[in-house]
């Protein structure tokens, strides 16, 4: 009867020790729970003012995607689960950093990785989390295009407006009109000195 019982007991400890252990075992059968998290973005240079989106994919090192239970973007400050932000207003053409964040259960990845089953329910699954950051090209237009407006204007300058061939401008009046009228008076004045002249001689 002793031996009996020894016997149940031993039995119950050994089962007890595999059921906590099994948790353990997963993960370190896995190598240790890993997620690679990537950045997707729709574009990486975008005009100042304009929205622009990002998403990211979060994969296991045997290629099975990891559903995230939080994900956290950032951005200029900035900081939502949804990866849409808008390009800030800048001087000039200026890069800004942005980066997501996966937040996963462990024993979800050691399951996608084929180290073990499921952790049991009655232990806590720890929380993990992996990021991934990069750049957003931001394009400053309006200092692009007052320089390309100072540039066409600087031109207009330069170029005779008057479109006269590039002679003087006509701010005496009628010129030509001018010069025959005088030209008129001169010769009426010499025929007058002539003629009187000729008088005062026959005279």
């Amino acid at each position: 009867m002793k031996r009996l019982a020894t016997a149940a007991v031993a039995g119950l400890v050994a089962l007890v020790g595999l059921v906590g252990a099994a948790p353990a075992n997963a993960a370190d059968g896995y190598g240790g729970a890993t997620v690679i998290v990537k950045l997707v973005p729709s574009s990486r240079t975008v005009d100042e003012g304009d929205k622009f989106d990002f998403n990211y994919t979060a994969k296991t090192p045997t290629n099975h995607t990891v559903n995230c239970l939080t994900v956290k973007f950032k951005f200029n400050g900035q900081t939502n689960g949804s990866g849409t932000f808008t390009a800030p207003q800048v001087g000039s053409n200026t890069d800004r950093a942005i980066s997501v964040t996966c937040y996963y259960e462990e024993d979800d990845v050691v399951t996608l990785g084929g180290g073990g089953g499921r952790v049991s329910a009655s232990f806590a699954t720890a929380i993990q989390s992996q990021s991934d950051s990069g750049i957003v090209h931001i394009l400053n237009k309006g200092g692009n295009k007052d320089k390309d407006d100072s540039d066409d204007d600087d031109h207009n300058k330069n170029k005779d407006d008057d479109d006269d061939n590039g002679n003087l401008p006509n701010t005496g009046g009628e010129r030509l009109a001018w010069l025959v009228i005088g030209l008129l008076l001169v010769a009426a004045g010499s025929t007058v000195v002539v003629s009187s002249r000729k008088r005062d001689s026959v005279a």
